[in-house]
This record gives structure tokens, C-alpha cells and sequence, in this order.
């Protein structure tokens, strides 16, 4: 006997055997037993999720001579009869290939005659879809007033093709994906019955990748079985085309993490391995959609992930029409990976949420650490002293370390040289005096100690929100008197003035604002003028102590 397909062999034959569908299945039943069945249905759908099953047996069942519950008895001598010869009442047509005026006139012409064996003629038009407008405009009338013996049941992956008029005469019922622990479920049986051993994260995989359909889960389990001896998960992977588990952890988190050259490797060893790179974007864009569904249930930021979903969606479509798809996938993994260096508002929008992120996971960022690469330092045990993440660059300038003075200098006379700066200084200062008309002058800080007002509103803000605290925490408080807080930002800390602007942080330091400073108060961020804010070198500053003077940088 030749073989059969493990899902033609697993078809259903009963309503009862149909998975996921109980919706539907229920439906109809109840039609059976009254005897009110339609003359035409529309059964819609994902590929695999039991269409044209449910069809054949409904055929079936309205033909049954003793229907039991709603479910053809599989006794009686229509139930008995095979498919064959059941061929002349119960015809199944491929819309696909027959789509033309010509064989929906054929059919309009045959529909008059009575069946054969049966009490009904039933037609099963798969992918209706397909047909051309001129076979709908002729199917229009039949499919309006069909003689009392036939009955239609159309079914199709794309309801939304299907002329408005042709759906106002069907009754419509929607096919849902199947859940993936229905097929895992299903895909057991099949195994035990078929006395093969499998490990649970095989099966598991096999149902994650048939996205809903359980035709496509059986055929998937027919290839991993012809393997022969135990169903393995890693055979099972080799099988589907796509990367294990563990390795989609680690390029998410690569990608995640700004390791790019990490992430273009494990793309170009999956390349190597003969995997399908478009399934490796699938799945990579499904686990990113993984976490963000987590992330966003955490009330964590979610930009990182919403940038990196919209940029492989950018790569699919660049990979499906261009000829060279590795480079394309390339290109959006390094996209993603070098989210740091992106200075559009999307990118400064997705680099404050992965800062955020790292706060929220325990990890210590640096302000002098915003363009470099990586973004963060991970924290060390208490014990221990915080160890920076990678090296700093061999030819670094010590400006930590104050270089030492030569020993044969002559003795210092600070009068002549002190009075000399003492007169050009005033000169200076009057450069840097004059201010537009239309521009208000920078307002200095109120004191070097921060108020118990501004102290309280911190820690109202570090209670609902630490990244917004630690955001905040970056500038510097200049003013907070007279209900008004005036925060200055250097250029190093622009970013986070911008994320305090996100509508969620936005709101929190306006709540904690006005339950601190009263319900008219009000809150502004200011850039520091070009300099301010940066640290000069040692040997500078003791310069600057020794002649009194102004420090001023030129170009």
C-alpha cells in the first residue's frame, strides 16, 4: 500500500475530531440535528486550520442517513461509500485552476440535475477567491436561488477579495489559529500512535513554527519523523531551517546590549550553516515582539523594541526584493546594534529607553559614558570596587592624574605678573557682557545646597519612577523658587532633558511638581551655555588659581 501523508492519514472525519474550532464546530452541529442547514456557506481562514476538513465533513453529514448529535454516523451506506464514489454528488473544485466564466457556466448548467446517490449535490469551491470577476458575476444568480438539492460551500484564505455581494448570500464563519498548546497536544497523539519517543521541546518547536496551522504541524512532523529513531529538538531545528533557542537569546541580547560585532557573526555562522535567513528574521522579529509584550506588562519603556521591530520589517522588505538578502539582514542587524550612534529622535528616543532599561536591571550608567560604546557599566558585588565595562584607550589623556612640576623652576613672584592680568581682566569680562535685547541672561544657582523642596520632590519621583529619577539626576538645579524650577542641562546630558519630555515621564514629574511646589507650579530645562559643565585638565586650573584670570577657550 502506498503511503499517505501524515495529514491526510490524521484528517479529521468527524466534527468532534476537529482541534481549536469548537466555535464553529458547534454551529453547525446544532444545524444538522434541526435539519436548517443553509444553502450556501463561506468558510474563511489561515492556511490549515481546517477548512476544507469541516467542509467535507458537513458534506457528509447533510447526506447522512442516520446523523447522530449532528456528526454523520460512519455506518450507514453513504457514510460507507469512499470518497470516490461519492465524487459525482459531492464535488470538490479548485477555484485556482478553474477560474474562468467558462467552468462556472459548466457548473450552472450540471447544477440542475439531481444527485446520484445522495440527498443533496454539494459543491466545495476551495480558494474561491481566485475566480476572475466575470465566474462571480455568473455564479451570482445560481449561488441566489439554487435548486432545492444543491448546496455550496465556499471556502477561502482572503475574504476580503470576495465581491460584497457574493459574501450577503453565505453564511460566514471564521477559522481561528489553532493555539500552540492545542497542536502540541494533537502532535502527542499522533506520536504515541505512531510509537515514536519525541522530547517535549521538539514538539514544542514544531508547533511554534506551523504559526496556527495544524496541516502545516503534520507536515512538518512527517519530514522530522522520516529522521527515524526519537524526535529531538535539535533535529527538529535542522529540520525547520532556523536558529535554536539559546542562539536567538544571545543575538537578542546582543542587539540589545550594542554588541554588534557579536550579532553580524552570529547572523553570518547561521548564513554559513545553510539556514534560511528569512526564517531567522521571522523569528527574530517574533522574539523581539516576545519582549516587548513582557516589557510593556512590566511598565517597562518599550522604543528599543519598537525601533528594532520597524527596522527588520524595513529588512524583510529589502530582503524580499533584492538579490543579495544576506546583505540586507546584515544591514538591519547593524542598524539595530548601533542604536548609540542613530541621532534621529527615533534613535535618541529608542538609546534613552535601553538606558532606562539598564536601570531598571540593576546596572550603573555614566554621564561620561553617552557616546561611547557600550552605553553602561554592569555593577559589581559590594564587596568589590565598580570595575568599568572594557578597557579605556591606551593613548587616553591622564587627566585624572596631575603631571609633576620640573624642579629647576625659578622661585615664583606673583606681584608684577598678578597685577598685569588683574588689569586685563576686567577688559575681558566686558567682551562677554552684552546680551541681546530679545534673549534673557542664563539665572545662576540659587545656592550650592539643593533645596528641601527640590530634596522632597526627588524622592517623590524616585518612589514612581527610578530611570525618571536618575534622569533628572543628571542636571543641575538653578532656580526653584516662586513655584517655578528652572533645571540646567550641559551637552553631554541633552538626552536626558529629551527624555524627561516623554509624555510617561512627563507626567510623572509634573505630578510630583505640583504636589510638592503647589498646583501652579511649573517646570523648565535649559541647555548650559557652549563649555559649561566641563572639567578642565589639573596643570589648567592650577594656572587659574595662580593668575587670577578668566579661563576662555577659542577655536
Amino acid at each position: 500500500m502506498a503511503y499517505v501523508a501524515l495529514y491526510r492519514k490524521y484528517r479529521p472525519r468527524r466534527f468532534a475530531d476537529m482541534v481549536g474550532q469548537e466555535h464553529i464546530t458547534r454551529v453547525l452541529k446544532r444545524q444538522i440535528e434541526t435539519g436548517q442547514t443553509a444553502h450556501a456557506y463561506l468558510f474563511c481562514g489561515a492556511r490549515g486550520t481546517g477548512k476544507t476538513s469541516a467542509a467535507k465533513i458537513l458534506a457528509r453529514a447533510m447526506n447522512c442517513l442516520n446523523p447522530m448529535d449532528g456528526e454523520p454516523c460512519g455506518t450507514c451506506a453513504v457514510c460507507a461509500m469512499g470518497d470516490e464514489a461519492l465524487s459525482t454528488d459531492i464535488l470538490e473544485i479548485d477555484a485556482a485552476s478553474n477560474n474562468g466564466v467558462d467552468e462556472i457556466r459548466d457548473l450552472r448548467d450540471k447544477i440542475n440535475f439531481a444527485p446520484t446517490v445522495c440527498r443533496y449535490k454539494v459543491y466545495i469551491i476551495d480558494e474561491v477567491h481566485m475566480l476572475s470577476t466575470g465566474a462571480f458575476n455568473a455564479l451570482l444568480k445560481t449561488l441566489e436561488e439554487p435548486p432545492a438539492h444543491a448546496k455550496f460551500i465556499l471556502a477561502t484564505t482572503e475574504a476580503g477579495k470576495i465581491p460584497a455581494t457574493i459574501l450577503s448570500r453565505c453564511q460566514r464563519f471564521d477559522f481561528k489559529r489553532i493555539p500552540q498548546p492545542l497542536i502540541e497536544g494533537y502532535l502527542k497523539t499522533v506520536l504515541d500512535d505512531l510509537g515514536v519517543q519525541y522530547e517535549e521541546r521538539a514538539v514544542a518547536a514544531i508547533a511554534a513554527a506551523a504559526e496556527g496551522g495544524m496541516r502545516d504541524a503534520l507536515s512538518i512532523l512527517d519530514q522530522c519523523v522520516a529522521l527515524g529513531g526519537e524526535l529531538r529538538y535539535q533535529g527538529v531545528v535542522e529540520t525547520i531551517g532556523t536558529l535554536d533557542q539559546s542562539a536567538m537569546d544571545r543575538l537578542v541580547e546582543d542587539l540589545r546590549d550594542g554588541r554588534v560585532d557579536r550579532a553580524l557573526a552570529q547572523v553570518e555562522e547561521a548564513y554559513l550553516a545553510g539556514k534560511d535567513l528569512s526564517l531567522v528574521l521571522r523569528d527574530l522579529m517574533s522574539a523581539f515582539c516576545s519582549r516587548m509584550t513582557t516589557a510593556a506588562e512590566k511598565k517597562q519603556p518599550l522604543e528599543f523594541y519598537l525601533r528594532a521591530i520597524d527596522l527588520l520589517s524595513q529588512g524583510e522588505t529589502a530582503m524580499r526584493f533584492s538579490q543579495r538578502p544576506r546583505t540586507a539582514l546584515l544591514a538591519a542587524i547593524a542598524r539595530i546594534a548601533l542604536v548609540s550612534r542613530d541621532d534621529s529622535v527615533d534613535g535618541l528616543v529608542a538609546r534613552v529607553a535601553r538606558l532606562e532599561d539598564m536601570i531598571h536591571r540593576g546596572w550603573t550608567v555614566s554621564a561620561s559614558d553617552q557616546t561611547a560604546e557600550p552605553l553602561w557599566t554592569e555593577k559589581a558585588p559590594s564587596d568589590a570596587p565598580e570595575v568599568p565595562f572594557g578597557d579605556p584607550p591606551v593613548d587616553a589623556p591622564p587627566w585624572d592624574q596631575e603631571p609633576p612640576l620640573p624642579s629647576d623652576l625659578p622661585p615664583w613672584e606673583e606681584k608684577e605678573p598678578a597685577r598685569a592680568v588683574q588689569e586685563k581682566k576686567p577688559a575681558l569680562r566686558e567682551e562677554a557682557k552684552p546680551v541681546s535685547s530679545g534673549q534673557a541672561s542664563r539665572p545662576e544657582p540659587s545656592s550650592g545646597k539643593e533645596s528641601d523642596r527640590y530634596q522632597r520632590f526627588l524622592e517623590l519621583i524616585r518612589s514612581r519612577s527610578v530611570p525618571a529619577y536618575h534622569t533628572l539626576r543628571f542636571g543641575t538645579l538653578m532656580d526653584d523658587r516662586e513655584n517655578s524650577v528652572i533645571i540646567e542641562f550641559d551637552k553631554k546630558g541633552h538626552v536626558m532633558a529629551q527624555a524627561l519630555r516623554i509624555p510617561s515621564n512627563a507626567k510623572i514629574v509634573e505630578e510630583a511638581l505640583k504636589e510638592v511646589y503647589g498646583p501652579e507650579a511649573k517646570i523648565s530645562y535649559v541647555d548650559a551655555p557652549e563649555g559649561a559643565g566641563e572639567e578642565l585638565p589639573p596643570l589648567v586650573e592650577k594656572a587659574k588659581s595662580a593668575f587670577g584670570a578668566d579661563v576662555i577657550i577659542t577655536d
